[in-house]
């Protein structure tokens, strides 16, 4: 039996080693998921160091690597390293995003950060009774959702006008509260 000493050792080791050479991460990652999906992984250790300093995966905020060909395996030819993010999407939309749609999307994060000025904002939500006369006011629609005991699209589907409360009550975003 390891005493905590040698488990903590083992821990900073693996840290440390991890550090050095991050691709043999996403290795391990890519077996066990090949492995899961029944796919080919015929990926070495040389492979996936070729292939993260190929696609300088070291300057990417959150590398993932990617099956070009889904109904392919993990196998040289077929991988790449890309943004988690982007990954993502093309799992769940199924096909590949632009280089100009990538831009786009960037360029509108970029403005509205500037607009913002770096701060993230949020309306407030306010309910007014029949009459037009304030019941109560939340800071966002979380905390809405979490004081009526409803989801947050539930609050949104009252604030556009699409569902009406049992309660008759009316429900408006109001202001911007600035947080940081």
């Amino acid at each position: 039996m390891r005493t905590e000493r040698e488990k903590i050792r083992d821990k900073k080791w693996h840290v440390e080693y991890y550090a050095k050479k991050p691709w043999l991460l996403h290795l391990g990652w890519s077996r066990k998921r090949s492995k899961k999906m029944g796919r080919k992984n015929t990926l070495t250790k040389d492979e996936i160091e070729f292939l993260w300093h190929r696609d300088k995966a070291f300057s990417l905020d959150r590398p993932s690597i990617d099956r070009i060909n889904p109904s392919r395996g993990y196998v040289l030819e077929n991988c790449r390293f890309i943004e988690l993010i982007e990954n993502i999407r093309l799992g769940s939309i199924g096909r590949k995003i632009t280089e100009k749609r990538r831009k786009a999307s960037s360029k509108n994060l970029k403005d509205w950060i500037k607009k913002d000025g770096g701060k993230r904002s949020m309306k407030s939500v306010v309910v007014y009774d029949m009459s037009g006369d304030m019941i109560r006011s939340f800071k966002s629609m979380k905390l809405a959702s979490k004081y009526e005991g409803v989801a947050q699209s539930m609050i949104s589907r009252y604030i556009s006008g699409d569902r009406k409360p049992k309660n008759g009550h009316i429900w408006k975003l109001e202001g911007i509260i600035n947080r940081k």
